[in-house]
């Protein structure tokens, strides 16, 4: 048992990309970046015009060992993710297989630069400052009719639809041979 927490959550109701300079300016990202709605952990943006299109987002971060990473993503991947262009361009709407298929990919390309520019912080901040925690990541963002999970790490979402479990990640645990490939392959030891 510990006696603080390492972990720290992220919920925005609507998640505005166009929202993006003032808050992204005063959370000191790199990226322009919007947010509008409620943060458990950082302020509500102001402004922008809303595109009508339903974004939502909400994350978890399991701190290890310090909560530093956990609340560099909490505050900051939101804003890296709502401003990459996939996030104004896409809507969600059913179409045609590979009008969907484009956007899934596309979304799902969002979602890996903003875990990358993430990654990327929090080693710069490790390298500087010798501090050596880390988080598990797991983000589930809703556009429009569609529903996006990402994560790194062992946290998992799971979908509950009428009385029924759907996973929607699988761990990254490095017993399991595709991970320990994955970590092998990039110089990493299990």
């Amino acid at each position: 048992h510990r006696p603080y927490m390492e972990d720290r959550h992220t919920i925005i109701t609507t998640l505005n990309p166009s929202a993006a300079a003032a808050l992204a300016a005063a959370e000191d990202v790199p990226a322009a970046a919007a947010a509008n709605g409620s943060s458990s952990s950082g302020p509500a943006a102001a402004g922008g015009v809303h595109d009508g299109v339903g974004r939502s987002y909400a994350a978890i971060f399991d701190g290890h060992n310090g909560a530093g990473a956990a609340e560099t993503a909490a505050r900051k991947l939101h804003l890296l993710l709502a401003s990459h262009p996939a996030l104004r361009i896409y809507r969600g709407e059913q179409g045609p297989p590979a009008v969907v298929k484009q956007e899934e990919h596309a979304v799902g390309q969002a979602l890996k630069a903003a875990f990358r520019q993430i990654d990327d912080l929090v080693l710069g901040v490790a390298r500087r400052d010798g501090i050596r925690d880390g988080a598990t990541a797991l983000v589930v963002l809703r556009l429009g009719h569609a529903l996006y999970a990402a994560h790194a790490g062992d946290s998992r979402a799971v979908l509950c639809r009428d009385a029924a479990a759907y996973r929607l990640t699988e761990d990254h645990k490095p017993h399991l041979p595709q991970e320990r490939s994955r970590i092998e392959e990039a110089g990493g030891r299990v």
